[in-house]
C-alpha cells in the first residue's frame, strides 16, 4: 500500500551539490554531521541517502546503510518549516520500499526517546521497539529506543 505525503514531495538521490544543505538540516535535527562527512557518505557503496524536494528546494534527507539483508535508517532530517506535512513519511516509505527491493528482511534504526513526532512517525510505518541505548545521545542528553521493522 503506498504511502503519500501531505506536501507533495519529489524522492531523488542526494547528491555532492547537497553536501551543504544536508549539513543545515542534521544539524536542526540535533545532528553535527558536516559537509564534508556527506560527501564521504555518497562515495560509500553500502550507503545510499535521498533528498525530498518540495517546491524545488530541498526539504528532508535520509540516510541508510545496508548491509547483507539488513538496511539501517542512519539519518533522518526535514527542514523546521517542512515538519508535520508527510515529507520524513515518504521518505521513510520511500526507503522501505528500495529494501525490499534489493531483500532485505528488516530495517533498523534509533531514533532519542524524548523526539514523540518521530517515534509516532516509525510506530505508523510498522517499526516495533527492541531495545534501548541509555544515555546514548549526548548533546542534549537522552536514551536512544531502538526500533525494529520486518519487511
Amino acid at each position: 500500500m503506498p504511502i503519500h505525503a501531505t506536501t507533495p514531495a519529489d524522492v531523488r538521490p542526494m547528491t555532492a551539490a547537497d553536501a551543504p544543505m544536508a549539513a543545515w538540516l542534521a544539524a536542526t535535527a540535533l545532528e553535527g554531521v558536516s559537509e564534508g562527512a556527506w560527501r564521504h557518505l555518497l562515495k560509500d557503496s553500502a550507503r545510499r541517502a535521498w533528498v525530498a524536494e518540495v517546491n524545488g528546494r530541498v526539504a528532508a534527507l535520509v540516510a541508510v546503510a545496508e548491509a547483507a539483508d539488513v538496511v539501517e535508517i542512519e539519518h533522518l532530517a526535514v527542514a523546521p518549516e517542512a515538519r508535520r506535512r508527510g515529507i520524513g513519511t515518504a521518505l521513510v516509505a520511500h526507503v522501505l520500499n528500495a529494501a525490499a527491493a534489493r531483500g532485505a528482511a528488516e530495517v533498523h534504526l534509533d531514533v532519542r526517546r524524548r523526539n514523540r513526532a518521530a517515534r509516532d512517525l516509525y510506530a505508523r510505518l510498522g517499526f516495533v521497539e527492541v531495545g534501548m541505548r541509555p544515555r546514548y545521545y549526548r548533546a542534549p542528553p537522552d536514551d536512544a529506543l531502538l526500533l525494529t521493522r520486518r519487511l
